[in-house]
């Protein structure tokens, strides 16, 4: 069982944003859990599950706002990920493609003088190419265990998901 229509539209109201339909699709048919073996994939519904719960992972802002070079994007960001302890979170003020709700997506840094890093401009872009096609690792200056140089010289990603819970065990 995933987070259903119910769970993503009391995180809406919660949040007073509407969320991309492009990540609402994308947990209601996966729900939250591991992609590529390092993106921690969050969603409502799991209110306990600190790994995974939506809300949890989405108390840091006003703290860190005050640590940071850019307090005022930093305090409007919205986690919806973890990389190894940084947070990967949409921008609402930035938004790509209105009719989608689709939002520009920043890795925030565990060092605080390292700048917010743009990573994708929209959920389904983060997926395929900065996930599946490995394009984030070279964005971050890094290399992937899971990522390989094809014939081409394009890097690639295995693609890997594994899911997190059972199922939600709450309403938000």
């Amino acid at each position: 069982m995933t987070p259903n229509d119910a769970h993503l539209n009391r995180l809406e109201q919660e949040l007073n944003v509407h969320l991309p339909r492009s990540y609402r699709a994308f947990v209601q048919v996966f729900g939250p859990g591991i992609l590529m073996g390092s993106h921690t994939i969050l969603a409502p519904g799991y209110r306990g599950a600190t790994v995974i719960d939506f809300l949890a992972n989405n108390k840091w802002q006003a703290q860190e706002s005050a640590r940071r070079a850019e307090p005022e994007r930093v305090g409007r960001l919205i986690a919806f990920a973890d990389f190894l302890c940084q947070y990967l979170a949409w921008d609402p003020h930035e938004i790509v493609l209105p009719e989608e709700h689709e939002y520009r997506i920043y890795l925030v840094p565990k060092q605080l003088d390292q700048p917010l890093l743009p990573i994708a401009d929209t959920f389904p872009q983060f997926i395929e190419k900065s996930c599946i096609e490995g394009k984030f690792w070279s964005r971050i200056g890094a290399k992937c265990d899971f990522s390989w140089e094809d014939e081409k010289g394009e890097i690639r990603t295995e693609p890997v998901f594994e899911p997190i819970g059972l199922g939600p065990t709450s309403s938000v």
